[in-house]
């Protein structure tokens, strides 16, 4: 597994994507059993904290924290912060995994990881993506996010009118966009 670590801090270059529900948490226990990779730990103070019933595995940094207003245009807070919480001391194997599965299903966050990646980085990113049942598991969620008051704090909220044909489309366009830069 490759690595990137500036100061201590490392930029994981390793994503679960999926969705809620899809086995995104085996897939990554998995990955940490053997002590091959390891998942995010608290970030420095300064910076916003993870929620304590996410642990290891989910930053939520890219769907959600990212979105907030103090947040907004700094690509280098979203850096210091998301680094943060992959130190190089804490994992013998400084091959590191993100795994919140509302990343898949938020247009931004491949922008967002982008945009605080370095070329070097970018190329050496891989990302996996856990499936289960991926029509009705993400109608259901598509249908979630028409349900959320247009003011929800994570920005994800649907309004009623868009269809899910075109939901899928944005998403797919920006998956894709994301890979044509990687070159994958």
């Amino acid at each position: 597994c490759s690595h990137s670590c500036t100061d201590g801090k490392c930029m994981p270059l390793r994503y679960l994507l999926g969705a809620p529900k899809t086995g995104t948490t085996s897939s990554m226990h998995d990955a940490l059993e053997h002590g091959y990779a390891c998942g995010a730990r608290q970030p420095s103070p300064t910076c916003p904290r993870i929620p304590p019933k996410y642990g290891y595995k989910e930053t939520h940094y890219l769907e959600k924290i990212m979105g907030l207003p103090q947040y907004a245009r700094s690509t280098t807070r979203w850096r210091a912060c998301f680094t943060s919480m992959y130190q190089s001391a804490a994992c013998r194997s400084h091959c590191f995994i993100e795994g919140t599965p509302d990343n898949m299903g938020t247009p931004l966050a491949s922008l967002r990881l982008r945009a605080m990646m370095s070329a070097t980085e970018a190329r050496g990113a891989r990302f996996v993506m856990v499936v289960r049942e991926p029509v009705a598991r993400d109608l259901s969620w598509f249908r979630h996010r028409q349900r959320m008051q247009p003011d929800h704090p994570s920005g994800m909220a649907l309004p009623r009118s868009v269809s899910y044909d075109a939901y899928v489309a944005r998403h797919l366009q920006s998956w894709r966009a994301c890979a044509a830069a990687h070159r994958v």
